[in-house]
């Protein structure tokens, strides 16, 4: 401890200078008092805790999930594959897909239903007086349709369609050793099917009464539209490294589909034919 007297240096635990006889319990007390902080004036920061939430700010809104069926059209129908990918999570549902298949099938019967009642009522005959086509409107004939076949039977019809196109690129799928999610699967063929309904059974029968050629447009674009849209949507979610494989997938795929849907609509025809004939020979016997 140095001396404030004189300046000789002293012994910590001297109370009193060794050359002058300076009292040092004073210094030791005014160094004490320095080392001790003012916490009278000093300012506590508080810092804010992790879970408190700051005022006057807007907390994100979960969405009602609600899915509004328009909107998703006009934005398919617009631009189909942004249209799947801003819904995928909602259409790989297994409920939302078994409903958009369903739905499709319904629309598909009804567009059929209304288009033959329509048919029926306004009947095409030929006049051999003036060797021309008459319509003659007649709702009498509402009556002979067979509407067991038109609903029941059309339906079971559309939604084999839908599930027999997912079925096939699935199984395809595991042929070539890759992962496939049949729901969404089943999801990219329905809603491929919508410029079809649209264009091809609402829009071409209407174009057909007005001119025919154009109707024909109408018909092979929509159907041109939907294989485009259903290739697109299974090459992005059936991923194969070679194009090679790609284009067998497709053409394997493809192949089966239209080699049953001929086969079908062959043995239709016959049924058709056969039951025609049946009649004819009734009505002479």
């Amino acid at each position: 401890m140095i001396c404030p007297n004189c300046g000789n240096e002293n012994n910590e635990s001297s109370s009193f200078c060794v050359k002058c006889g300076a009292n040092l319990k004073e210094v030791k007390k005014e160094e004490v008092k320095e080392e001790v902080p003012n916490t009278e004036n000093s300012t506590v920061v508080e810092k804010p805790t992790v879970n408190e939430t700051p005022k006057n700010v807007d907390t994100p809104k979960k969405s009602s999930g609600t899915f509004n069926y328009i909107k998703f059209i006009i934005a398919f129908l617009t631009a189909p594959f942004k249209g799947f990918k801003d819904n995928e999570d909602y259409l790989s549902d297994t409920k939302n897909s078994l409903i958009i298949s369903g739905g499709m099938a319904v629309i598909m019967m009804l567009i059929n239903l209304i288009t033959s009642m329509i048919n029926a009522i306004f009947a095409k005959t030929f006049d051999y007086s003036t060797f021309s086509y008459k319509t003659k409107v007649d709702f009498g004939r509402l009556g002979d349709l067979d509407y067991g076949s038109l609903i029941f039977k059309n339906l079971l019809i559309y939604a084999g369609i839908i599930a027999a196109v997912a079925i096939v690129y699935f199984l395809f799928a595991m042929l070539f050793k890759k992962k496939a999610n049949y729901i969404k699967l089943l999801s990219s063929t329905a809603i491929s099917l919508l410029p079809t309904v649209i264009g091809s059974m609402f829009i071409a029968p209407i174009l057909g009464k007005i001119w025919s050629p154009l109707a024909v447009v109408v018909s092979v674009a929509s159907i041109t539209y939907t294989i485009a849209i259903l290739i697109t949507l299974i090459n992005d979610q059936v991923k194969l490294e070679d194009k090679n494989c790609t284009i067998y997938y497709h053409a394997l795929s493809i192949t089966v589909l239209l080699t049953a849907g001929y086969y079908i609509l062959i043995n239709v025809l016959l049924s058709g034919i056969t039951k025609g004939a049946s009649n004819i020979l009734n009505m002479l016997n």
